[in-house]
């Protein structure tokens, strides 16, 4: 967050390094700091997830626990869009 918290910050966040099954709770996390940072100063202008029904399966996601309400900043990826929670969906 300190590097998005700068105009002239740009970050890329690769979650290799996290088991498969603990990236959800993290992303859970993640969301709603850069959805405050974006209301806040509108950075940052994009996020883009990959892998969305990994990081955003609708198993862990129950109700809105953890989405953001807004998330047209947000461009998610996957093959599985009927994993990922609605919430998150436009």
């Amino acid at each position: 967050m300190t590097i998005l918290n700068r105009p002239d910050g740009n970050m890329v966040l690769k979650l290799l390094g996290v088991k498969i099954a603990d990236r959800p709770v993290f992303l859970g996390r993640l969301l709603p700091e850069l959805s405050r940072l974006h209301t806040g100063t509108g950075r940052p202008h994009w996020s883009v997830v990959d892998e969305a029904h990994r990081l955003l399966p609708d198993a862990h996601f129950e109700g809105t626990a953890g989405v953001p309400q807004n998330m047209r900043d947000c461009i998610m990826v996957t093959m599985h869009s009927e994993q990922v929670v609605l919430d998150a969906l436009p």
